[in-house]
């Protein structure tokens, strides 16, 4: 990382945006002289004010800082490549949910917790097809009913259980696990 790339591709995309420093300063809540700071390689912004930029301009941190010379954000890369769900033979809801039973047992994967009777756990996709998820066993997971209720479309399994080892809810046994 150098602050000179990082100048000049906060620059570049400023104006391909056709953004004066003003808007761009207007639109992450800095000031247009700190802005001329960095494009002007004397200043490194502070992490929320880099995230800020990378929304506006729409790329990555990594491409500003110059640790990848894509400048499109991960959704542009995925939005522009056709996805076909993998060629094999359909499983039916009810299979992937005994298959999953076999492979992990009878334990809820955001919640680690241990259940005597399986009807407690319910079906549910990781990444949610709305976001481009696939109908398949290994998009699948086995959550209990609190579990998918706070996942629902908001997150995948592994922020799930960051947030459910912020509230407290992992079992015991899996709270030094980390993800």
């Amino acid at each position: 990382m150098s602050l000179e790339i990082f100048a000049e591709r906060l620059h570049k995309l400023r104006i391909g945006k056709k953004l004066s420093q003003m808007q761009l300063a207007d639109r992450t809540d800095i000031s247009q002289v700190q802005l001329s700071s960095y494009e002007n390689s004397r200043q490194m912004p502070r992490v929320t004010t880099l995230l800020s930029l990378c929304d506006v301009l729409e790329t990555t941190p990594n491409y500003l800082l110059g640790y990848d010379d894509n400048a499109k954000t991960d959704a542009q890369r995925v939005a522009k490549q056709p996805f076909c769900e993998p060629k094999c033979r359909k499983m039916s809801g009810a299979k992937m949910y005994e298959f999953l039973l076999v492979q992990q047992g009878q334990r809820c994967q955001g919640c680690d917790r241990e259940f005597d009777d399986s009807r407690y756990l319910e079906l549910h996709h990781n990444t949610p097809r709305s976001d481009g998820g696939i109908n398949h066993v290994a998009n699948r997971i086995l959550l209990c009913g609190p579990c998918n209720r706070l996942k629902s479309n908001i997150y995948t399994l592994s922020g799930l259980r960051r947030e459910n080892k912020k509230r407290g809810y992992m079992s015991h046994a899996q709270t030094t696990d980390t993800d």
